[in-house]
């Protein structure tokens, strides 16, 4: 589904220090390992990964390393938490250069990753890190900006909608869906748009073309890995949450917080025109659901 949207190619990610330094705080900031026990999916060595400082790991030199989250039955636990915060800081960094780093929710899911390597307080700490990650890019989304295939809210979407595959995702969605910044007010109208308008409608969103890509917003679009779909709490939870009148409500609110930003008048429109449109919400949030639950239904895929 990424390519009717003609996602670009990934450009070379900066390093940010200290997103790396917060990673490696979530375990106590651990050294490398004395020696290298593990062997990698592919035969090769994982040598070079201790011999280059943690600073210095850039997105390539853990492509190998991508695979072992993924396959290897038995990670080298030393190993593992000398590297895995840097794997977090990656899939970070790109989320705030509006890149998408997809091994990353595939090594989480394959390697059952929260399950297998992380004992309860770490795997808390890893949680509320991701939704703090999620949050930190939420807040900088502005001006309902649409740039076709380059539009910078298809990663935060897409990241969202992997995440309910990997992880509960309630507290994330409260956090949000507060509304109490800019950000917030932008990106849940931007998110609500997709269930208020049908096809062509959208004021945001412009419909897709052959020439540029873009249209959207995907909500239902997920990394191949999690064919089986979102996680059965999630559904639940959204099914519990998502109605019409709850939509239309935090739209007025989401309105009301950003009346006096640039995007005001188009705020205050989708929350006028949203009250109109129960049915329409109903009918597209219970499709948004069922895709989520079974996202590749249409490719003949079945959990």
């Amino acid at each position: 589904m990424a390519s009717r949207k003609n996602r670009s190619k990934l450009s070379k990610l900066s390093i940010d220090l200290s997103i790396r330094q917060n990673c490696r705080r979530l375990f106590d900031n651990p050294a490398p390992p004395a020696c290298i026990q593990e062997a990698q999916f592919d035969g090769n060595s994982l040598a070079h990964l201790i011999q280059k400082d943690w600073r210095e790991l850039e997105r390539a030199d853990l492509w190998g390393y991508w695979d072992d989250l993924a396959y290897v039955p038995h990670l080298q636990g030393d190993l593992f938490r000398y590297l895995f915060p840097i794997c977090m800081a990656l899939w970070h960094e790109c989320l705030l250069q509006n890149q998408v780093l997809g091994s990353f929710y595939r090594s989480m899911h394959h390697g059952h990753i929260f399950e297998t390597m992380l004992n309860d307080k770490e795997g808390a700490r890893v949680h509320r890190y991701i939704i703090d990650a999620f949050m930190t890019r939420i807040e900088e989304e502005r001006g309902f900006q649409y740039a076709q295939s380059q539009t910078p809210a298809y990663t935060w979407l897409y990241a969202f909608n992997n995440l309910g595959a990997l992880m509960p995702i309630r507290k994330l969605w409260d956090i949000w869906w507060t509304l109490d910044t800019p950000g917030k007010a932008v990106s849940a109208i931007m998110y609500a748009s997709g269930l208020v308008y049908c096809e062509g409608e959208n004021p945001i969103f412009p419909p897709w073309t052959r020439e540029q890509g873009g249209g959207g917003p995907y909500l239902t679009e997920l990394d191949i890995c999690f064919a089986d779909g979102w996680r059965e709490d999630n559904l639940r939870f959204m099914r519990e949450t998502l109605s019409p009148v709850y939509l239309c409500e935090k739209l007025a609110e989401a309105a009301s917080r950003i009346e006096d930003e640039p995007e005001g008048e188009l705020a205050a429109r989708i929350a006028t025109e949203s009250a109109q449109r129960h049915d329409i919400i109903a009918i597209q949030s219970e499709d948004m659901l069922n895709g989520l639950q079974n996202p590749y239904a249409w490719m003949g895929c079945h959990p």
